[in-house]
Parts: structure tokens; sequence; C-alpha cells
């Protein structure tokens, strides 16, 4: 699983961060929340930051209503484990910035 999930964070890290792909984008949102817990701590953490960040590929459309609900099942799935403190009040302020849209 962990192998697997890593796959997914180096996806997430290349369509986010280079080739702003949509259907890249669209393929590591879709798999979110991922399970692992170091895993998913680092996925949805970066998932947050670039939302933070305003990374503009998560703000258009179709993609923006795919990141409102990875946010969603963040939030739904969120454990001590998967998601530290300072990742909840990130995922907080990610989730406010996407209400804005």
């Amino acid at each position: 699983m962990a192998v697997t999930e890593n796959a997914f964070i180096t996806l997430g890290f290349l369509s986010l961060l280079h080739s702003k792909d949509q259907a890249q984008i669209n393929q590591f949102l879709e798999v979110l929340p991922l399970q692992g817990d170091e895993e998913a701590q680092e996925a949805h953490e970066f998932l947050f930051e670039q939302i933070l960040l305003g990374n503009a590929a998560l703000f258009s459309e179709p993609i923006a209503s795919k990141v409102k609900q990875a946010l969603e099942k963040i939030h739904a799935a969120r454990t001590e484990d998967n998601l530290n403190d300072e990742g909840v009040e990130k995922m907080m302020k990610a989730v406010e910035k996407m209400k804005t849209l």
C-alpha cells in the first residue's frame, strides 16, 4: 500500500507543480483520502498547501469541484494518525478558501 500511495503522491506533485494536466490532477484527487498514516499526511497537507498558495490549476472547473469533493472526503476520513493538528488547521483554511469560488 505504501508504494502505491507514494506513487499517487508523486503524481500529485508532478501534476500540480509541473504538468498542470487536468487528467493527472483529477486522478490524484480521486484517490484521496489516502490510507497510510505517513502517506496520507503528506498527500493531504500537500493539497491543502497548494490550495492556500493559490495554485491556479485547482481553481478552474471542473477541477475545483473535484477539489471540494476531495476535501470533504479527507475531512470525513480524518483521524489523529492521518492528519495532525497542523494539518487540520490547514484543511480548515483550505475549505474556507474553496468556499469563496
